[in-house]
Order: structure tokens, then C-alpha cells, then sequence
């Protein structure tokens, strides 16, 4: 589901969660300015893609109406991007899945449903992008809003749509022609002209438009979820789409068709659950085996954290879903532990190491922490493998020449 850095970060649960797909890297070993994308060489021609043109966290709005809810009008009728009764399988006593928000009792959380992000994924779980297996996706987050606080639940939903190649580059298009009408700039963050906007201007209403025009229950493979219980535990599921139609629990890697994560007590004073798994160092989740590490010992366990950041080691498919949600505040607070004002070295981070806003109890990696936006590590990391991929000769060499001129 989802861990947040504010003000920054896509390819990932709300959640990009730490259970979905993985992005491939395209000319490794080229490093991406935090802003724009891939360097010069990597180059044929036209301009480089920014990040929040792929990854698009939409603002905090001031009605809820301004974001896309789980049925929207559309065409005369109704475009269902989640199933009512899909949704619903979550606090139902046949499927065993506990609800979104435990705290919302037996109140219907699905009217309430907002999309708050979503991201553009050349390749769902592929060895390359370019390779002929590979998924092309919009992927989006949904949260439910409070009306009355303008605030969203902690609980998110993270929901796949798979595209054909056609609609996968008509889809880049319309968004290019968009920035090429009014110019997407800056690092990724809440989405920098939605925000200008206000979510209520002409190119709103067309990111609003194309979203609706992929995305729709007929192509959704995949409906995760990051459920919310009550003091501070968190629940993952992953239900993908069968061969018949229907959605079926998937394993979660370490053997469990759920996964969960609870973060005990407050800052100084952790007492976190282990996760139990060998990707996560479980004694960095209390305050007290943190500061009793060695300083080897210490940068090991770091080093694991900042790996799961790295989609070019690390592919979510192979961790589990806590494990990812839980790295970067566990990071946050393990050095606030140790009094440490520089992390220690990171063999494993995808690049420099960059501050990080998170804290105890933020798990979201491209949605809201109530009403703070929240964008991780990963997320960003994974947005600048998408830039690199698009920007790159193999992608754009692989191009008609019309198709070609539409993305420049």
C-alpha cells in the first residue's frame, strides 16, 4: 500500500503497495535528475518526459466531487473502474478479508472511494520493457474521503488496468499533448497544474478524462489493499483476475495469502512487530535493539531498507507487501534512534540519499497520510525507471514514425 515522502514521489500500493509490479531498468547505470529524467545520451530526439507526467498525484481537494470516484458518469452511463461487489469482498464473513477501515464499523465505505493518484507502467512484473511479455498498465490508488474533514482514511486500494500496445501509447499521447499545451515541470509531487487548478480546470477535466477512457472494470487484472485496524496494524491482500473473470487471493511472498504489519508504541519508544521474512531487519523495529546494534551491524540492516527502495534490485513481487511499506519510516526512526544525522553508507541505495519527511505509522507510498501527501522512496525510484524507459533509443526506436511524433 503505501509509504509517503511529502513533497517529492510510481511504479508500486498506494499505494504503488509494496505487492505490485516491478519495473525493469533500460540503459542501467545512468543516473536521473529528481525533476526531469534520463540524461542527454540516452536521447534520440524531442524532449525529456517529466516525472509528474507519468506519475500523477492529484491534490488534496476541496470537493470531493474534483476526483474520481469507483463509479463515475461517463458516456451516457457509468464507467466502473472497482465492482461494487468486488470491493465488498473485503469484510465479508465468506471471503475472511477484514474490511478497509475497521474504524468505519458497518458504514459503506465504497461511496467514498476517491482516486488520489495514478501512475503509467510500462511493464508489470517483465524482464524488460521491451520485451513482447511485458504489461502495459495505468495503475491508480483510491482512498475514501471524509467529506466533512476533507481528510482521507489511512486504508487504501491499489487497482491495475492492463492496456494493449495501441492504448498504451494513445494514452501517452493524450498526455503529452497536454504538457506540450501547458508545461509539466518541477520534481514529482502533488501534481504541480491539478494543483495550480485547483482540480477544476480544463486540464483536470482532461487528465480526468483519459483516465476513464483505459481504465474500467473489463481490464482491471489486479485489486490490492492495504485494510486498517485499529492501533496501528495494518493488512495486505492481492486478489488478481482468474481466467474465468473472476478475482481470486494470491499468494504473498513468504507463503501467506495475507500480510500485515503492527508498529507499536511512538517515536524513541518503538516496539514494532516482526515481520519475520529475510528482506527485513526486524531489529531496527525497536528503539531499543536499534541503539544496541554496532555500527556494522546497524549499516547492514540499513543497507536491507534502503534495498527495498531500489527497483533495480529488488522486484515486489519477491518481498512482501509490509515489508515494503514499512522500510522508509522504519529507516526515519531507526536513525532518529541512534541520534545519526547522516545515514550510515548504503551499498544498496538506487542513488544519493535524499531527506525524507515520513514518520512512525506511514505506510503509503503514493496517496495521502490523512491529508499530507505521501510519496516513498520506491515510488520515486520507480517514476525514474518509467522516465528512462521512455526516454530511451530502444523505446524510441521501436516507434512508428507517427507514433513516434506524438510522444515528442
Amino acid at each position: 500500500m503505501v509509504l509517503g515522502r511529502v513533497a517529492l514521489a510510481g511504479w508500486a500500493l498506494a499505494l504503488s503497495f509494496g505487492c505490485g509490479p516491478r519495473p525493469s531498468s533500460v540503459d542501467a547505470g545512468t543516473s536521473v535528475d529528481a525533476g526531469t529524467s534520463v540524461d542527454a545520451g540516452a536521447l534520440d530526439a524531442g524532449r525529456p518526459w517529466n516525472a509528474n507526467e507519468v506519475s500523477i498525484l492529484f491534490p488534496l481537494p476541496s470537493d470531493g466531487g474534483l476526483l474520481l470516484a469507483m463509479r463515475t458518469p461517463a458516456d451516457g452511463g457509468a464507467r466502473v473502474l472497482l465492482p461494487e461487489e468486488l470491493f465488498h469482498r473485503l469484510g465479508s464473513p465468506d471471503s475472511g478479508l477484514p474490511r478497509l477501515v475497521e474504524g468505519a464499523g458497518n458504514r459503506d465505505v465504497y461511496p467514498d472511494l476517491r482516486v488520489v493518484s495514478a501512475r503509467i507502467d510500462p511493464c508489470f512484473d517483465g524482464p524488460s520493457p521491451l520485451d513482447g511479455s511485458c504489461q502495459r498498465q495505468v495503475r491508480l490508488v483510491a482512498q475514501a474521503l471524509d467529506p466533512a474533514s476533507i481528510s482521507f482514511s489511512d486504508a487504501a486500494i491499489h487497482l491495475f488496468y492492463q492496456l494493449d500496445e495501441p492504448r498504451f501509447l494513445d494514452t501517452l499521447a493524450r498526455l503529452r499533448a497536454l504538457s506540450r499545451a501547458t508545461a509539466v515541470t518541477g520534481p514529482l509531487a502533488p501534481h504541480p497544474i491539478l494543483s495550480r487548478e485547483a482540480l477544476a480546470g480544463p486540464f483536470s477535466d482532461e487528465v480526468r478524462a483519459i483516465l476513464l477512457s483505459v481504465c474500467s472494470s473489463a481490464n482491471l487484472t489486479r485489486f490490492t489493499a492495504m485494510a486498517t485496524g485499529r492501533s496501528k496494524n495494518w493488512f495486505f491482500f492481492i486478489l488478481d483476475r482468474q481466467a474465468d473473470g473472476g478475482f481470486a487471493q494470491s499468494e504473498i511472498p513468504g507463503g501467506l495469502t495475507s500480510d500485515s504489519f503492527t508498529d507499536q508504541g511512538q517515536t524513541h519508544y518503538r516496539m514494532g512487530i516482526p515481520l519475520a521474512v529475510p528482506w527485513f531487519p526486524d531489529p531496527l523495529l525497536s528503539s531499543s535493539q536499534t541503539r544496541a546494534l554496532g555500527d556494522a551491524a546497524f549499516a547492514t540492516g540499513y543497507d536491507q531498507l534502503v534495498r527495498l527502495s531500489n527497483p533495480r534490485l529488488t522486484r515486489t513481487r519477491d518481498v512482501s507487501c509490509a515489508a515494503c511499506h514499512a522500510s522508509e519510516s522504519t529507516q526515519v526512526e531507526a536513525l532518529s534512534d541512534r541520534d545519526a544525522g547522516m545515514p550510515p553508507q548504503a551499498p544498496s541505495a538506487y542513488g544519493p540519499p535524499r531527506s525524507s519527511e515520513y514518520r512512525l505509522g506511514n505506510l503509503h507510498a503514493f496517496s495521502f497520510f490523512f491529508d499530507v501527501p505521501a510519496i516513498s522512496e520506491r515510488t520515486f525510484n520507480e517514476t525514474q525507471e518509467v522516465l528512462r524507459f521512455l526516454g530511451s533509443s530502444a523505446f524510441l526506436q521501436s516507434l512508428s514514425p507517427v507514433d513516434r511524433a506524438r510522444l515528442e
